[in-house]
């Protein structure tokens, strides 16, 4: 079996198939499924496929991809390029069980340092923990937990699981290189989030609060079929709580089940906004170094609106996955209906958004 880079058609239309025996046409990536897509966005270098070649066709693949790639601020992706994720993790039927995934990910760090990726991220299912065990051979510690963050359930050929349930995502962070030390802003209530910087060998320190001033700079995006979004806080301005209410409305208003929302930590403003955050019905998701560009943390905070998470589908492996477990579905416990109760004050208006189809993030 050989190991290579995605970048002849051939092998493009060959992934297609190999995805379409693996999940039909369930994926919610939908460029997975386009041969010329899948060059495109290789070419540009937010994706680098890893393709495992059997008898010269594709039966396994790993990608790894800087995160957030299609999401731009002032003409370039918000994350920073050192941090991948890696992830797109596909092995076709009747090579199961066959190491190729191993194959793949022996082969993924080479490229990752060839790139200079500080660290890589992974994220794995939790209603079993056979990926999880994977992130954990690759070096990764569990630092985020988001509750429900698949609502409709993705089809893995006969794999079965009760459509109903939503499915929940453990993140882990493998550090490649060091990071320097930073201050970490964290709000009120979510100080616990420093220990997960320190079991990653990331030295952040408390700050004291100060007061925010200006105007904060904010992009959102959703993914409808999945009611799926993302909050991405770029600047902390004194009317983020307003901002975050207004955008939190307009999307739990959308039918969205599951807000993500991005926090640079680098902004010590956020120290006094702990008990506010918190009344907009979030609650803690976890931690990812070197999220935005220039090497930005992220605190990632959380609104579950419509979705009942069932706490014994959500199956991690370790104690330091079973601790972050815990303090995220007390967290859950103790927001819920929070956000939805948003829907009863204030305008579900328009708000301040930059919208691109799915197609059109793929091509640029």
């Amino acid at each position: 079996m050989d190991i290579c880079r995605l970048d002849s058609l051939d092998h493009a239309r060959s992934l297609v198939d190999c995805a379409y025996e693996v999940y039909g046409l369930t994926f919610h990536r939908s460029w997975l499924y386009e041969a010329e897509g899948l060059l495109e966005v290789n070419r540009r270098g937010d994706v680098t496929s890893l393709l495992a070649i059997e008898d010269g066709r594709v039966v396994g693949h790993l990608g790894l991809m800087r995160p957030s790639w299609d999401v731009l601020h002032e003409g370039a992706p918000i994350s920073d390029p050192g941090l991948r994720e890696v992830g797109l993790s596909i092995v076709h039927p009747d090579f199961r069980s066959r190491g190729v995934q191993a194959l793949l990910g022996a082969a993924a760090l080479p490229f990752l340092m060839a790139e200079g990726a500080h660290g890589a991220f992974m994220k794995c299912v939790t209603h079993h923990t056979r990926s999880q065990r994977g992130a954990m051979r690759f070096g990764g510690q569990p630092l985020s937990l988001s509750l429900g963050s698949v609502p409709r359930y993705i089809v893995y050929d006969s794999e079965q699981t009760d459509p109903q349930q939503p499915i929940s995502t453990m993140g882990f962070y493998a550090r490649l290189r060091a990071l320097p030390p930073a201050r970490a802003f964290l709000p009120e209530g979510f100080e616990g989030v420093a220990g997960l910087a320190e079991a990653v060998g990331v030295q952040r320190g408390p700050g004291p609060a100060v007061h925010a001033l200006g105007d904060s700079v904010i992009e959102m995006r959703w993914q409808g079929d999945r009611q799926l979004a993302q909050i991405y806080v770029l600047a902390v301005g004194g009317d983020l709580i307003d901002r975050l209410r207004e955008g939190l409305r307009w999307l739990v208003g959308g039918h969205m089940a599951h807000v993500a929302v991005y926090l640079p930590t680098d902004h010590p403003s956020l120290v006094e906004m702990g008990p506010a955050l918190q009344e907009l019905g979030l609650f803690l998701s976890g931690w990812l170094p070197g999220f935005y560009r220039g090497g930005r943390d992220a605190l990632i905070l959380q609104a579950v609106a419509f979705s009942a998470i069932d706490p014994a589908r959500v199956v991690v492996e370790g104690e330091a996955a079973a601790a972050l477990r815990e303090a995220v579905l007390d967290g859950y416990q103790e927001a819920r209906g929070r956000c939805l109760r948003l829907l009863e004050t204030g305008r579900r208006g328009r708000v301040r958004v930059s919208v691109k189809t799915e197609a059109e993030r793929a091509t640029g």
